[in-house]
């Protein structure tokens, strides 16, 4: 078979009849062939579908960055144009961060950078319930249709989809020990490289206490962590 890879059902795709031995019956506009030599049941295509619809691009993890989606193989952005809470919910459950919290919305690209290519939706209108972002309103795109301001990867969406951090003191109080975060499930350290006040402030300030006056500990103070992973700040 020889299709162009823009088709939408393989019908209206070519199909060249190699000669071996088989029987055929003709059923409508296709033929099934029997195959008359078990040998030839080696010769079977598979496909392996990519399920990568949404994709958040940063050099930060994996659960935030700009919105790119992928849509008949082009991979395209979203513009900031209405996209609001109930667009994100669609794409952080798309990316695998399904979260009923507040998603924090970046409405233009200098959070994550602009992204590349011609195609970008202007108007997502999802109501927060889709299953596929094809469902959303919007669908179906065309590349080029952009309209200003739109037409400008300037305005490309980002996303935070996990704006709070697991983040736990142990060995110490309440307001105190060593810190811990957790990422795609897995509990891990921070590296006290480089680790200085103002890190301290946003660990301080994550918990709900005073960033005035604080301290660092270092070298396990309050006890070697035994995780997998370890951050560096």
């Amino acid at each position: 078979m020889t299709c162009n890879g823009d088709e939408t059902d393989i019908s209206q795709c070519q199909f060249t009849l190699h000669p071996f031995r088989m029987l055929h019956i003709s059923v409508d506009s296709w033929t099934l062939f029997i195959i008359s030599s078990y040998s030839e049941y080696t010769q079977r295509a598979g496909v392996i579908c990519s399920n990568n619809r949404v994709r958040l691009v940063s050099n930060v993890n994996t659960y935030q960055g700009r919105v790119e989606f992928q849509y008949f193989g082009v991979w395209g952005t979203v513009c900031n144009t209405n996209f609001n809470q109930n667009d994100a919910r669609v794409i952080c459950k798309l990316a695998g961060y399904d979260t009923l919290s507040n998603i924090t919305i970046h409405t233009n690209a200098t959070k994550y950078g602009p992204g590349s290519g011609y195609l970008i939706v202007e108007d997502l209108q999802c109501n927060g319930t889709e299953t596929d972002i094809d469902e959303c309103a919007s669908y179906p795109w065309k590349e080029n249709s952009a309209k200003t301001p739109c037409d400008s990867h300037y305005n490309d969406v980002g996303v935070n989809c996990r704006p709070v951090t697991p983040m736990r003191f142990v060995g110490g109080t309440n307001y105190s020990g060593r810190v811990e975060i957790e990422y795609k499930g897995v509990w891990g350290t921070i590296c006290d490289n480089y680790f200085d006040e103002n890190d301290a402030k946003v660990i301080c300030r994550m918990k709900g206490l005073n960033t005035k006056s604080l301290a660092i500990r270092t070298n396990g103070f309050y006890g070697m962590g035994n995780e997998s992973i370890c951050y560096q700040a």
